[in-house]
Order: structure tokens, then sequence, then C-alpha cells
């Protein structure tokens, strides 16, 4: 009963990778758990999925890349109205309440007086004040804080992801969420399968079929040079009876 205690507990601290016994040690995470994987496996797995992000990272900038060659760019226009607000300059507190009074239409600036804007300039100017105004107000805003404490986020190192850490069975928190998680297992998953269909095809192909005629053909050939290194065979006729046997014997072989 202790042997078999004792096996269990050997067993859960082994590496787990599921595709083949592994029966290195788990690795140590960070705040001191044990991680499912071996030191080998994780960095495999690590890699594995770094490989993927890049490939997939690869795709969409060809797919856009691709689809911004196929858009017919049009001509910049001349109008205010077609201006970008980000592209135009700063302008300090002074400079907003002159051009608000401007569009409101005070005349106490001796100068306005002979300023004549049109109707779609004064929308121009309106809407960029406007902009200009938000653009300020959101870049002073202070960025709002996460609901999630910094070691209960999600690690994925890829891009940032404030989603909770799953839960493991053990109870322990596992260092991605449950999205990212799900992802990396069906990454892992196909490698895998992919590795081993390779593996099998391999194996196919060095394998000798039954009717394969290759292994009868070497010993074919070696019975044929056998038999052309032996002396040609002489057909004599019999000794008379009476003809001394040793004679014969000693004629044949000096012959021969």
């Amino acid at each position: 009963m202790a042997s078999t205690k004792q096996r269990t507990a050997d067993a859960a601290l082994e590496c787990q990778y599921s595709y083949k016994p592994c029966s290195n040690p788990r690795s140590t995470k960070r705040n001191g758990s044990l991680h499912l994987l071996c030191e080998f496996h994780r960095k495999k797995a690590n890699a594995i999925q770094q490989v993927y992000t890049n490939k997939k990272r690869a795709e969409r900038l060809g797919l856009a890349y691709k689809a911004s060659d196929q858009i017919a760019r049009q001509p910049p226009a001349l109008r205010p109205a077609t201006l970008e607000p980000a592209a135009a300059p700063a302008l300090d507190l002074d400079t907003l309440n002159f051009l608000n009074d401007l569009l409101r239409g005070e005349d106490w600036v001796p100068w306005t007086a002979d300023l004549a804007l049109t109707q779609e300039e004064r929308n121009c100017l309106r809407m960029r004040t406007t902009e200009m105004a938000r653009s300020k107000k959101q870049s002073s805003a202070k960025q709002a804080p996460s609901t999630q404490p910094p070691l209960q986020e999600c690690q994925y190192s890829y891009k940032p992801c404030t989603n909770p850490r799953s839960t493991k069975r053990n109870g322990s928190l596992h260092l991605l969420c449950e999205y990212h998680r799900k992802k990396a297992n069906a990454i892992q998953r196909a490698y895998a399968n992919k590795k081993r269909l390779e593996r099998v095809t391999e194996t196919e192909e060095k394998a000798p079929s039954a009717a394969d005629p290759a292994p009868v053909l070497p010993m074919l050939d070696d019975a044929m040079e056998r038999r052309l290194e032996l002396p040609p065979l002489v057909l004599r006729e019999p000794p008379p009876p009476d003809y001394p046997m040793w004679d014969y014997l000693g004629q044949v072989l000096f012959e021969t």
C-alpha cells in the first residue's frame, strides 16, 4: 500500500506531457508552484507557440498590405474641410478662446471686421477646435486601472491580456487565461499530430513489404557467384573392370 502511494506521489511530480510518457521532473514557476510540464517540454511548447504567432502575424500583415494596394488612392483635396484634425498644430487656451469668439461673431478684435468667413470655413474651424479640445482632454486623462491585480491577470507574453488566470484542478492558477490556455493546447495538439504522422510515414517508407523481392536478390547473386567459381564438370567414361583404380584417380586429378 505504501509503495502504491509512493508511486502515485512520484507520478504527480513528473512531467504531465500527454502525447508520450516523460519522467522528467516538472519545472518550477516564478511563484513557486509546479508547472505541468518539464523544462524541455515547456520550452518546446513556448517555441511552437511563438512560431505559430509569428506566422499568423506575418499572414495578417501580408493580407493588410495586399488590401491597401488594392484600394484606389484618392488625390488629396485642398479644401480646409478635408484637413485632418490631428495634423493641425497644438493651440493654447487664448487662441482657442479667440476662435470661439470669432465663430460666435463677436467683433471686439479690431482687425476681425475685415474677415469674411464662409459657412464651410466656419464649420471647419468649429470641427477642428472641438477635436483639438477633445484630444487634449483625452491625453491628459489618466488610464483607468485594471480591475485585476497584476499577478492575477493572464501572463500571455505576445500582447497584453487583462483576463483572469484560469484555475487548475489542484486549485493553483495557470499562467494563462482560459482562452489563451485552450488556444495553446490546440496548437500543441496540432503540432504533435503533424509530427506523429511524419514519423508513421517515415517508418512505413523504411520497412520493406512482404512482396518486395529485394531481400531475395542478394541470396540469388551469392549462389550464382559460388556456382561460377566451381570447376567445370568433365564427363568421362568409366574405366574397364580390369583397369587399376589408383591409376584412374591419378589421371583424373592430374588433368584437373
